[in-house]
């Protein structure tokens, strides 16, 4: 691990994986799913800690199918009241 600016490790490399930090400090991990499919793009946010999901769908986006995708996490962590 490396030290951030001022010396300090990040929330997320101290949690490591896709993580965040809950208002306590807590490390917090998530699992992302993703299915994408021709009309639309479907997401599945997992807290791996306490088993809470949410799903998003979103239009798929043929000429980039990565548009559709982050278009989708951004919309599943919203509703998880997360950053992306």
């Amino acid at each position: 691990r490396h030290a951030g600016e001022g010396g300090r490790i990040s929330a997320a490399d101290e949690c490591g994986g896709l993580t965040t930090t809950n208002s306590t400090g807590d490390c917090m991990t998530y699992r992302l799913g993703v299915d994408v499919g021709g009309t639309f793009t479907d997401l599945l946010l997992v807290n791996e800690k306490t088993g809470q999901t949410w799903k998003a769908k979103v239009s798929s986006t043929p000429h980039d199918q990565s548009e559709g995708v982050l278009r989708g996490i951004e919309r599943v962590c919203g509703l998880a009241a997360i950053s992306p």
